[in-house]
């Protein structure tokens, strides 16, 4: 990658962020784009936890838990009318 295109790269994602870019009172964000096997931008902003204050960081994971709930939603859809509604009416917290 050239260095005009890793500058733009690292712009793009910036722009993401920015209404992160020191926020501590909202969810935050991380951004990791991946080129040719390396990881070209890494950039991360905003609050990690809430409750504690905690910013993102370089070395903060995020659990994967979060995104299971349409898998176990799929699990559960029945090919009958209404399937669906009821999936997300009794598996998924409102």
């Amino acid at each position: 990658m050239t260095g005009l295109a890793q500058l733009a790269l690292t712009r793009g994602v910036d722009r993401l962020l920015d209404g992160l870019q020191g926020a501590r009172d909202g969810p935050g964000a991380a951004i990791g784009v991946v080129q040719a096997g390396a990881l070209a931008v890494h950039r991360c902003a905003g609050l990690a936890s809430l409750e504690l204050g905690a910013q993102i960081g370089p070395e903060t994971t995020f659990r994967v838990a979060s995104v299971t709930k349409q898998f176990t939603c799929a699990r559960y859809r029945r090919p009958s009318a209404g399937a669906w509604d009821h999936c997300m009416a009794n598996r998924q917290p409102l």
